[in-house]
């Protein structure tokens, strides 16, 4: 190409050119037990990826989603958007601390635990301990 690019070599980006990985199908199925009926806690919820599962988790419909973030805002943007679709609570406060003291699971009977901010969700040890199944 001799440094020379010309817009017929340009094409449109597919998600797949991002992720370095081939995409994996989700079990539908697993999916289905572990969220429809259940009460959920996304940690991270206001972020892009924790948004999008809460979107995708939202729609398997589960019985309470428990959204928790550390900034209001995105908590609230979030929360707006899925309080037409389905029973969410808002909690900045859930948020552990830095030891993971109280974990979330075992303070709000929540029976699955998906974290889309690991460094927030600290209390895995504690959900664990109290049978709270982590994704």
């Amino acid at each position: 190409a001799a440094g020379r690019v010309n817009l017929s070599d340009l094409r449109e980006l597919d998600i797949e050119d991002l992720l370095g990985r081939e995409p994996v199908t989700p079990d539908v199925t697993l999916l289905n037990k572990l969220v429809r009926d259940q009460v959920v806690a996304v940690t991270g919820a206001g972020g892009s990826i924790g948004s999008e599962l809460c979107r995708q988790i939202a729609a398997l419909r589960p019985h309470t989603l428990l959204l928790i973030e550390q900034s209001e805002y995105a908590l609230y943007a979030i929360h707006q958007e899925l309080t037409r679709h389905v029973d969410a609570d808002a909690d900045a406060n859930a948020v552990p601390d830095a030891e993971g003291d109280a974990g979330v699971g075992a303070a709000t009977g929540v029976e699955a635990d998906v974290g889309a901010a690991p460094d927030v969700d600290a209390d895995a040890d504690a959900d664990a301990a109290a049978g709270v199944p982590t994704a």
